[in-house]
């Protein structure tokens, strides 16, 4: 087990499946995986906020929201759509 599967905080992404761009083979399809992050400097719960960060993924500042506003706010939906469109 590592970082966030026995509560530690992950501060980077290595190799493998956990890697910000890992291709995964099956019978039928090559799976690209990916990781990104968005993060508040205004998050009242992690501190400090560059504990969010992780080495190689896709990282983006959401502004000075609030933690619960990181849910309903329009402009993180959007990146987190484009992301994911990707």
């Amino acid at each position: 087990m590592s970082g966030a599967q026995d509560g530690r905080p992950r501060t980077s992404i290595g190799a493998g499946p956990a890697s910000p761009i890992a291709v995964t083979r099956n019978a039928r399809r090559v799976i690209r995986q990916r990781r990104g992050t968005r993060w508040s400097n205004c998050d009242e719960v992690i501190n400090p906020n560059s504990s969010v960060l992780l080495n190689g993924a896709d990282n983006h500042a959401a502004g000075r929201l609030a933690r619960n506003a990181l849910l309903t706010e329009e402009s993180v939906s959007q990146q987190i759509r484009a992301f994911l469109r990707v």
